[in-house]
């Protein structure tokens, strides 16, 4: 059931890498004035959070399940670094630096430690939703070539250990059309849950799958 995918960049994405929301997003405080260009072309850098771009095709702009909508999102992603990794503020103790320079010092580590790093992002067939409110989300897993060896970089230039966060895309949202952020496995495991069964069946049946 996996797709065929390839990393590349979100030109002018106007998402936020915290939540996959539109910018300006009021809730994580990202404006779109913010955006600095990665080192690496698949890999999009955005103040102080990182996205990696997934192209995935075939799928239908909207299904239903269980008597449920779905709507597919305008764009797909895997969240690299986001803004919950408070990367900032952890420049900001090391360096001793304000808040305006530890945000641009944080661009800079993201942006050095993709250094001969090639990023690839390998779908799963393991589909969870999450549900947040009246929020929720179809999200598919993956596995990313290269993140360890990116998330090592950033903490050599820290010196401090990074969470890692669980690797996946949001491939549908609810008829509010609002993802949700899950930037620790933490937050993974209280608001997803797998599809199975025939609830799985349905999904897939439902994405074209």
């Amino acid at each position: 059931m996996s797709d065929p995918t390839r990393g590349s960049s979100i030109e002018d994405s106007g998402f936020c890498p915290e939540c996959g929301n539109k910018i300006p997003c009021l809730t994580h405080q990202v404006e779109g004035s913010k955006e600095t260009e990665g080192l690496q072309e698949n890999l999009n850098i955005k103040g102080t959070g990182a996205l990696i771009g997934v192209e995935i095709s075939g799928l239908p702009e909207s299904f239903e399940s269980d008597g449920r909508e779905w709507r597919k999102k305008s764009e797909f992603h895997v969240t690299m670094v986001g803004f919950a990794t408070k990367l900032d503020k952890l420049c900001k103790e090391k360096f001793g630096l304000s808040n305006k320079d530890a945000k641009t010092k944080a661009g800079e580590i993201l942006q050095k430690a993709t250094e001969g790093i090639s990023f690839k992002v390998n779908l799963k067939d393991e589909f969870r939703t999450a549900e947040r409110g009246e929020d929720r989300t179809i999200i598919q897993l993956c596995d990313i070539e290269g993140m360890e060896e990116y998330f090592q970089a950033i903490e050599a230039e820290l010196e401090t250990t990074i969470e890692r966060p669980p690797a996946h895309v949001t491939l549908y949202t609810g008829e509010n059309d609002q993802a949700i952020g899950l930037p620790t496995q933490a937050k993974f495991d209280e608001l997803t849950k797998p599809l199975e069964g025939s609830e799985l069946d349905e999904v897939i049946s439902g994405m074209g799958k």
